[in-house]
């Protein structure tokens, strides 16, 4: 199926909130993460197509001027009211009446397919996760059969689709990385590792103390949340009895940014991850990144670092990497290569582009 943007009419709601709190580097009101990263990141990329695309911001002050060519629309805040604010986006349908909208999961899906029948607009679902799909009796999941196309992420999501809903015109684009809205301003200390994560067990931030410890001439920095109390007390015991590591706290995603970007290896010792934005952050600055895990294998395929399966090998390939210049270069030059062809704004949308518009 292909889109036609009926009369000149280049609307389209990027259905995802507070986005602006990343563009400005402040705190929003509730939970942000990569979704809503993903989602700016492709809002800013219609934008300069020419496009129209709309967010919602909880900040008055934004109403009033476009950000990256994105404009908002206000969606009140109050924590024990949020739930019967979140409504007013279906009115803002009613009012600007969108030619595309484009939400990443599930959520509101129901009720924006209702409103389909009001209001002639399209919907593109972007799969948010596998665990959205690999439910087959999943009951939310059969809401596929009625939009207009299906985005996922990775080949395991796009398997799953196509042999559910093979009418539906179902396309696999990668995660885009966009580091341009990013101030990249200089930090008050780079770090040659870096470790960026929630600090809970499945984390394995001790894994990184224990690399610090057999490197004391090397710097390490770790950006991170406690989600676990026992964890998070041992790590800060252990933190201050090291002298080359320090710990910078939780960091919204601007600042986190700037730490990636002047570090020169980006190190992940989780036990299981889906597919970090943190990756994509380092490698949009060619940064090489050392990690257990290795999703769809990229990292080995690619030459975008090196992938470790106990600590020794941890330990060897640190070391390989920040003393090897000769290794550190072919390792960012193929990054350079990967990243542009895979996780480019511009590459990812002409994907979209080409799949579902006239």
């Amino acid at each position: 199926m292909s889109f036609q943007m009926k009369n000149n009419n280049k609307k389209l709601f990027i259905w995802s909130r507070w986005a602006d709190d990343i563009i400005l580097g402040t705190k929003p009101p509730d939970g942000q993460g990569g979704a809503e990263l993903q989602m700016l990141f492709w809002a800013k990329s219609f934008a300069d197509q020419g496009y129209i695309p709309y967010l919602f911001s909880w900040r008055l002050r934004v109403l009033f001027r476009e950000i990256y060519g994105i404009k908002f629309l206000w969606l009140p805040w109050v924590r024990k009211l949020g739930v019967v604010f979140a409504y007013l986006r279906y009115l803002y349908v009613l009012i600007y009446r969108p030619n595309l909208i484009i939400i990443r999961g599930y959520t509101d899906l129901k009720v924006l397919l209702r409103l389909k029948k009001v209001v002639d607009f399209r919907i593109l679902l972007m799969i948010a996760s596998d665990l959205e799909v690999e439910n087959e009796s999943n009951q939310m999941l059969n809401l596929s059969n009625y939009v207009d196309g299906i985005i996922t992420q990775n080949h395991f999501q796009y398997n799953k689709i196509v042999a559910n809903f093979p009418k539906i015109k179902t396309i696999n684009v990668h995660n885009i990385f966009d580091n341009s809205i990013f101030s990249n301003t200089k930090v008050d200390e780079n770090f040659d590792f870096i470790w960026v994560g929630n600090i809970k067990p499945v984390k394995r931030v001790m894994y990184f103390l224990d690399l610090a410890m057999k490197m004391p001439n090397k710097k390490f920095g770790i950006i991170g949340k406690n989600q676990n109390e026992t964890e998070f007390q041992l790590f800060l015991d252990r933190v201050k009895d090291l002298n080359n590591v320090k710990y910078l706290g939780f960091l919204d995603i601007q600042l986190a940014n700037n730490y990636i970007s002047n570090s020169r290896i980006l190190v992940n010792t989780s036990i299981k991850e889906g597919f970090p934005n943190t990756f994509l952050q380092a490698w949009s600055y060619n940064i090489p990144v050392i990690s257990n895990v290795d999703p769809s294998d990229l990292i080995s395929k690619n030459d975008l670092g090196l992938k470790f399966n106990n600590f020794d090998e941890l330990v060897e390939h640190a070391e390989l990497l920040i003393d090897s210049t000769s290794q550190y270069q072919f390792i960012s030059k193929k990054i350079n290569e990967y990243f542009i062809k895979s996780h480019s704004p511009k590459t990812g949308l002409e994907t979209i582009l080409n799949a579902f518009f006239n």
